[in-house]
């Protein structure tokens, strides 16, 4: 491959580029190349320095994408320049991956940050209002994970269930008590074994006990968050989300700053 050679395929290769930057980017090169003979250099050292146009190419189709994400920051040029990245990481991959690596670790850490903040926002919403409204009252709300009708259920904690005392064959029994203190205890055996649960008249579960054959597990003193523990945690969940975001912020810069300062030392070396 001779100078006009390579800078045919060059110019081939940048056609993505507008005409105007192409045209400026293959009159460089071949000034360089001019300026090499000058120098006493002949046309195969100055090839085999620059590498493979086709990569060559890549690296500065690579460059103009990061110019146009830093001069206008659109999801259009996000996505632009990742293309190119992924395009160069054929060829370049240790020059590419740790950029690659970082744009997606940092966009991670953001989403999961924003999601905790968001979260820690309605706890500390859902607290204030417990403590200063009372409302809603806890246990209120029911996550409904069965997949059939609506994700939440408003429930009662101060609905009394009716006592009920079934008993069948094959020593099977269905129970469910009232306790002076308001609570529930609900017994349920057949002859596998029993299970035993108490609920306390705030609606937090006190008990579970489950028998099956030789087989015991027992659970004891399960209660809910108060709303005061709930607005602490709040507090720590916004206080480390906001912290989480000014770290994704700083690697999601760092990580730009190392791209550019990496592509352009290394189209520079040409």
């Amino acid at each position: 491959m001779n100078r006009d050679a390579f800078l045919s395929t060059l110019k081939t290769e940048l056609n993505q580029l507008p005409t105007a930057q192409r045209d400026d980017i293959i009159n460089d090169y071949a000034q360089y190349f001019d300026d090499a003979i000058a120098a006493g250099r002949n046309e195969t050292d100055v090839i085999t320095q620059l590498g493979a146009p086709q990569q060559l190419a890549r690296e500065l189709f690579a460059q103009h994408q990061l110019d146009a994400w830093e001069a206008h920051k659109t999801p259009n040029n996000f996505i632009s320049v990742l293309t190119s990245s992924f395009r160069l990481g054929a060829i370049r991959f240790g020059l590419s991956l740790p950029f690659l690596l970082g744009i997606i670790g940092s966009a991670f850490l953001s989403l999961i940050s924003y999601i905790v903040f968001i979260t820690g926002v309605l706890w500390l919403c859902l607290s204030l209002s417990q403590m200063l409204f009372n409302w809603p009252a806890p246990n209120q709300f029911i996550l409904n994970d069965s997949g059939i009708g609506p994700w939440f259920v408003m429930a009662d904690s101060n609905m009394n269930a009716p006592a009920i005392d079934i008993t069948g064959k094959d020593n099977q029994a269905f129970k469910i008590e009232h306790q002076a203190d308001g609570g529930v205890t609900l017994r349920a055996r057949d002859h596998n074994g029993e299970l035993t649960l108490i609920r306390n008249a705030d609606g937090s579960i006190k008990t579970l006990d489950v028998k099956k054959g030789e087989e015991h597990l027992q659970i004891s003193h399960l209660r809910t968050i108060s709303p005061i523990e709930r607005l602490l945690l709040s507090l720590g969940m916004i206080l480390i989300s906001f912290f989480s975001i000014r770290l994704a912020k700083k690697c999601w810069t760092r990580t730009w700053a190392w791209w550019r300062a990496e592509l352009d030392k290394h189209i520079t070396r040409h």
